[in-house]
């Protein structure tokens, strides 16, 4: 998914990709998080599981927004072009 956004950015230049690599990475980020104490080979201590957690939960919530935030722009910009070529009524 992120060659393809990037892909999409390289060829394409309009910052809707860029938000959503972005949100990938933080999404990717989150979820490693919260799974790194299930995985690791040591017991972290109760208060950085805690504190993980919450990592994680920001993580997630800062990659969602800013996932809606890319996915609003690009709808919109695919309007603007969809209504420049006509194929499409405003």
């Amino acid at each position: 998914m992120l060659a393809l956004q990037a892909d999409a950015y390289r060829r394409y230049r309009h910052a809707s990709f860029v938000r959503l690599v972005v949100a990938s990475v933080l999404l990717i980020s989150s979820t490693v998080i919260w799974c790194l104490p299930m995985v690791s080979s040591f017991t972290l201590p109760e208060s950085a599981q805690v504190i993980a957690s919450w990592i994680g939960l920001a993580l997630s919530v800062a990659g969602m927004a800013v996932a809606i935030w890319g996915t609003a722009t690009l709808f919109r910009r695919y309007g603007e072009l969809s209504a420049a070529n006509g194929t499409v009524e405003r």
